[in-house]
């Protein structure tokens, strides 16, 4: 065999690897030889925080922000 051939068979090997996902083939694997499955648990819930009442007046976060009365074209309003 000359070095052009084995570059070939290498190429197409390596080729067909990219193209296996290994997760899958695992995944298999582990079903057929009966390997214990990764149990994952859902995360603790947490306590559910009390709203507020709807009515509480003003809050300062959602106070709008002081601009100067200037349009973009630079004239005042």
């Amino acid at each position: 065999m000359s070095l052009t051939w084995l570059l070939l068979i290498l190429a197409i090997a390596l080729f067909v690897l990219g193209a296996v996902r290994f997760d899958l083939v695992l995944a298999r694997w582990r079903e057929l030889m009966g390997a214990p499955q990764i149990v994952r648990h859902a995360p603790p819930v947490e306590a559910v925080v009390e709203r507020p009442p709807h009515n509480i007046g003003p809050q300062p976060q959602a106070a709008r922000v002081n601009k100067p009365g200037f349009h973009r074209s630079g004239r005042r309003h």
